[in-house]
């Protein structure tokens, strides 16, 4: 199985200068559990998740202060077993996906848990 075949396609993005309330307020409108965070440049920064905004934050505290930086990705024709070692070697539980340098999902380790088979 491949990352494709797992990731969510309806990807939200947020930029650096977004407030943690916005990403907040997305997460919870979108019923997801993380957010990639785009630069000015529209290039990925990093990843923004439920976990980051569960901290004591200042109002006006922005999503390049909170996330998770450094945007760990992969190809979504990459197997997922690829995408499994990655973020447990890096220790992070989100991967945006990426086709031709364009975000076209996200994967997190939920959706890995997919591959493991269900008892019966």
């Amino acid at each position: 199985m491949n990352v494709e075949d797992l990731m969510s396609r309806n990807v939200v993005t947020l930029e650096t200068v977004h407030t943690a309330q916005q990403a907040r307020q997305l997460l919870r409108e979108h019923k997801v559990s993380a957010l990639p965070v785009l630069g000015d440049d529209g290039r990925p920064r990093g990843v923004i998740s439920a976990t980051d905004l569960a901290q004591d934050l200042e109002a006006d505290a922005s999503v390049g202060d909170v996330m998770s930086a450094g945007a760990f990705a992969i190809g979504g024709t990459e197997p997922a077993a690829k995408a499994a070692l990655v973020m447990m070697q890096e220790r992070i539980h989100h991967l945006i996906v990426l086709e031709d340098g364009k975000i076209v999902g996200i994967v997190s380790a939920f959706d890995l848990l997919k591959l493991v088979p269900q008892e019966s």
